[in-house]
């Protein structure tokens, strides 16, 4: 291997190890992550750089390369989602809702027509939720509300975004559910996207092979936070293979959670409320299985949920503050109702492979929590 095939493997070498490093460090500051493809042009950036400024000063230490080589990389990224900002048009956009502009239409999601795919600025795909008048005025708050409690309690879910859409796109949208024709889209439209993570990874039914166990520890979670979530549909969700943690599950598609988006409904609800009906519940041996994540939602800083809410654009909540106030206080309430509204859903067979613990007495963390309960 001569010299020049030597500087190129170690390029790419220390390329790989700054790629790591961004996926793992940058959420965690609060930026968003750019597409592969520009990840790999900033870090080129920030290395040519660095050799620049090793050309200038010879002694440069290599701590301090390294912080010159981080800043650049995280200044670029920031820069990077200034822009897709500022060209949305939606001046609310943060790391918890970032903004984005649709550049182009691709295809329609489900049979809905709730749900359109399309192509960002950021270089990746989204599905939005289609403005539209046929269906409950708060879906699009219910989906992004959802989608970050999920994230909060632990699950996974694809990141949400402001997706700005010309009326151009809308109508190219529109045209693809015709059977159930829109008025004329007159104007562009802040629509509620999720990242796109590919149709083939999606799981339905029973899986073959079986899950690995932590699959099945997130599959626990996806239960409890239907239940408290009402939703009223098969829970969608993906198996994603990492290539460090194994299989993953990303939970998708929470336009049926509080009540299938009906917040009266939703807030009218009681520890009786039944949700759908989930496959994963035939894989429950032990409530024992399930008490650790009611657990994590009676410790849950609701805080974010908030925030969230303050980013959003009102019109995904029909322009009601007081309503999304009073959903999320619902929200926080029916945490101390998960643990008797599990032991019924079990006496009637909602998890028919449950050991079911008698009536009148409980154990475990079971035990401990109706404990509290009955205190409070």
């Amino acid at each position: 291997m001569d010299a020049a095939d030597a500087a190129s493997s170690l390029l790419i070498v220390e390329t790989s190890e700054w790629f790591d490093w961004l996926r793992k460090e940058l959420p965690l500051g609060g930026i968003g992550l750019p597409n592969e493809e520009t990840v790999v042009l900033f870090i080129e950036r920030a290395l040519h750089s660095a050799d620049r400024a090793r050309s200038i000063c010879r002694h440069l230490p290599d701590a301090l390369r390294y912080k010159f080589i981080r800043s650049s990389i995280v200044y670029q990224c920031w820069e990077k989602q200034k822009e897709n900002t500022e060209t949305a048009g939606w001046n609310r956009g943060t790391s918890a809702l970032p903004a984005v502009i649709a550049v182009s239409y691709d295809s329609l999601v489900g049979a809905s027509g709730r749900h359109h795919l399309v192509n960002a600025s950021d270089g990746f795909q989204y599905v939005i939720t289609l403005p539209s008048r046929r269906w409950s005025e708060t879906l699009p708050a219910t989906e992004m509300i959802c989608n970050r409690l999920a994230i909060l309690f632990g699950l996974g879910a694809p990141s949400g975004a402001v997706v700005t859409v010309n009326a151009k796109l809308l109508r190219l949208a529109d045209a693809n559910c015709a059977e159930r024709p829109e008025p004329k889209r007159r104007g562009s439209e802040f629509c509620c996207g999720f990242r796109y993570l590919g149709a083939e990874q999606v799981a339905e039914g029973p899986p073959v092979p079986a899950w690995p166990r932590g699959c099945l520890k997130q599959l626990r979670g996806a239960l409890v936070f239907d239940i408290w979530t009402l939703n009223s549909a098969p829970r969608g969700f993906l198996r994603i293979a990492r290539p460090r943690s194994g299989h993953e599950v990303i939970l998708v598609d929470h336009s049926h959670c509080l009540a299938e988006s009906n917040w009266n409904h939703f807030e009218d609800s009681t520890v009786h409320s039944c949700p759908a009906p989930q496959w994963a519940s035939g894989t429950v041996k032990s409530l024992d299985e399930l008490w650790p994540w009611v657990h994590r939602a009676s410790m849950m800083d609701l805080n974010p949920i908030w925030e969230t809410f303050a980013q959003m654009p009102p019109q995904w909540y029909g322009h009601r503050r007081a309503f999304v106030a009073s959903v999320i206080e619902k929200l926080s309430a029916r945490r101390s109702d998960l643990t008797r509204a599990i032991q019924l859903l079990a006496r009637n067979g909602y998890f028919p492979g449950a050991r079911i613990p008698p009536r009148e007495s409980g154990s475990g963390i079971e035990a401990e929590m109706l404990g509290d309960s009955a205190e409070a």
